[in-house]
């Protein structure tokens, strides 16, 4: 599977995701939120988007925090793609100090871990929404992010 796959067939309709929670299937909410593909982090943000909140942002930080520790048991370093479908500048104002915490925990716990971080399906501005993450990221981890302009879709 390519980069670009692992991302497409996680891309989820606001519709399901919100189905998903309305019917309590926390298993398929745990796998949206983040999994383990072909040796790589997947992580879909639009199930973030609809639980993320100061109550659960340490139940999100430890699903992803529990698939890059497993990843690294048998991989020397990881790989992340993330699918920002639905991601507006007004979430990542909201979330920012999540952002932030979750930036410098991964920096604590994971260091020199990170072999390359691949984003998808990016909003138009954000370069300004990347702008607000950068001041939580060293400068060698901001060179291994690369993000992808094309689309990809269902």
């Amino acid at each position: 599977m390519n980069n670009e796959q692992l991302c497409k067939s996680d891309n989820m309709t606001i519709h399901k995701v919100q189905e998903l929670i309305k019917v309590g299937n926390n298993d398929e909410i745990v796998k949206g939120i983040c999994n383990i593909r072909d040796d790589t982090v997947v992580i879909n943000y639009v199930f973030i988007k609809y639980i993320a909140n100061h109550t659960t942002y340490e139940f999100i930080l430890s699903i992803i925090a529990q698939n890059i520790t497993l990843l690294l048991e048998t991989c020397e370093l990881f790989t992340v793609h993330f699918n920002a479908q639905y991601l507006t500048l007004s979430d990542v104002d909201k979330h920012k100090q999540f952002i932030y915490t979750a930036a410098q925990y991964f920096k604590s716990q994971y260091p020199n871990k990170l072999n390359k971080c691949y984003i998808y399906n990016s909003p138009s501005i954000f370069k300004q929404i990347f702008s607000v993450v950068k001041c939580a990221i060293d400068k060698e981890t901001i060179g291994k992010i690369k993000l992808i302009h094309k689309d990809i879709k269902p």
